[in-house]
């Protein structure tokens, strides 16, 4: 059990620690993050640490809420970008003898966040794609020519954005829904025009009819077209997150004005109960930092469990929450989705009779049969122990099995739990498979 302690400075302390060893990086610029953080940014820069250091504890200052997923500080970044000649660490390249520093990539998926090298998007976005290239006219006489003149006859880059194979723009930025391969084609054409000119000798000295000697002269001959084609291609594969499963939250029982609630949720979730909360989350976020030298940013999803309480106490089982506050409403729970949050109110008032249970003994030998009673009467109750499951009225038999200890009573939002002591049949020298318990018998209302 977890009692109520805010741990909120040494969990941000983590998440800084973490990002500072996460990640690829070169330069950032202070000049372009919040004014705020300039003086803090400007210390960095002027440390003596290396430059990958740096830009480490630059995107850590950036990131001023790791437990939130901030788009717009990416986006705004990325549309900021400037780009030349000089193609990025992560673009694909190519070139031909007439195409030379040829690139293309797609520069950013927004919003989206990458969670074990998975690109996952709120099933809408938009792509960016950026790409370009110099072209080499060839200079110098060809072989047979005495002279060779070149020029640049056309020129043309047709860049198409594909999602699953289908053309959705020929910009270098598209909006896009679903999920899948979304894909930026480039095609760049060249035709080059090469006049060649030729050597032709002529009579220049003419006596009587007869040429007394020839001369040279450097004539037009033909005319070439010389044609280059180059195509590079570069592509993504995005997801989608499965849809968040409605929680399930109820009211198990109040004692001595102590309440006691269940919650059954595999999402991050904030709960607030009057004045009392209690805030879990699987993730932080973290910047990240690509497609250098550019430095474009993206947002990074990191597993890492944190629990934030006030005023509550709870236990945590492979999803399944037990709750204890002094108050029960007002309720509302949030669960917090990587784009966006789903609130939920809850009711959590009980309106069916509690479930009493009795045994007829408290210790058991496994394989012996344990005689049950309960109530409300002719009421069907689903009774759970063991892999063992049935339901009955009034009053069940089930058999014990070493070490299994709880037997689960329940009807629509009502559960109850009885703990018994089963023995292994080999001695004496155990007495229970947690040790010493005192019987309890847990009612669960709502």
């Amino acid at each position: 059990m977890v009692e109520n302690e805010n741990k909120k400075n040494f969990f941000d302390w983590i998440l800084v620690l973490l990002m500072i060893f996460t990640g690829t990086a070169n330069a950032l610029d202070c000049s372009r993050i919040n004014p705020e953080l300039l003086t803090d940014c400007s210390a960095i820069i002027e440390s003596s640490l290396n430059q990958t250091e740096k830009d480490y504890f630059i995107r850590a200052l950036m990131n001023t809420n790791p437990s939130e997923h901030d788009y717009s500080l990416i986006e705004d970044w990325d549309n900021g970008i400037k780009f030349n000649s000089t193609n990025s660490n992560d673009a694909v390249t190519g070139e031909t003898e007439y195409i030379k520093n040829a690139w293309l990539s797609i520069i950013s998926i927004s919003p989206s966040v990458i969670l074990d090298n998975k690109t996952y998007t709120n099933n809408t976005g938009k792509i960016t794609a950026r790409y370009n290239y110099s072209i080499q006219i060839p200079d110098g006489t060809l072989d047979g020519d005495c002279r060779t003149e070149y020029s640049l006859d056309s020129n043309s880059a047709n860049l198409g954005i594909f999602q699953n194979e289908t053309l959705i723009s020929s910009s270098s930025q598209a909006e896009f829904s679903g999920s899948g391969e979304l894909k930026a084609v480039l095609d760049i054409d060249l035709t080059i025009t090469a006049e060649h000119y030729r050597t032709e000798k002529y009579c220049c000295c003419d006596n009587k009819g007869s040429c007394c000697g020839y001369c040279e002269e450097c004539n037009y001959a033909n005319t070439e077209e010389i044609t280059s084609h180059l195509t590079l291609s570069d592509t993504r594969q995005t997801y989608t997150f499965p849809d968040q499963k409605i929680p399930e939250i109820r009211l198990l029982n109040t004692n001595k004005g102590t309440n006691k609630f269940y919650l059954n949720t595999t999402e991050s979730f904030t709960l607030r109960i009057g004045n009392s909360s209690l805030s879990f989350s699987k993730y932080y976020y973290s910047i990240e930092q690509s497609h250098s030298p550019y430095e474009i940013l993206s947002l990074g999803a990191n597993k890492f469990n944190s629990t934030y309480t006030k005023n509550i106490i709870y236990e945590n089982h492979d999803s399944e929450f037990t709750i204890y506050s002094s108050t029960k409403e007002p309720c509302k729970l949030i669960l917090l989705g990587h784009f966006q949050d789903s609130k939920y109110s809850c009711d959590l008032n009980s309106t069916e009779e509690p479930i009493n249970i009795t045994t007829d003994k408290l210790i058991y030998k496994d394989s012996e049969k344990i005689n049950l009673n309960f109530s409300p009467k002719n009421t069907p109750i689903t009774i759970k122990y063991s892999n063992q499951t049935i339901q009955a009225e009034n009053n069940a038999t089930l058999t014990a099995e070493y070490p299994y200890n709880k037997i689960t009573l329940g009807y629509g939002k009502t559960i109850a739990e009885k703990f018994i002591i089963v023995r292994n049949n080999k001695g004496l020298g155990y007495f229970l498979n947690f040790g010493i318990i005192i019987v309890v018998s847990i009612q669960c209302t709502n």
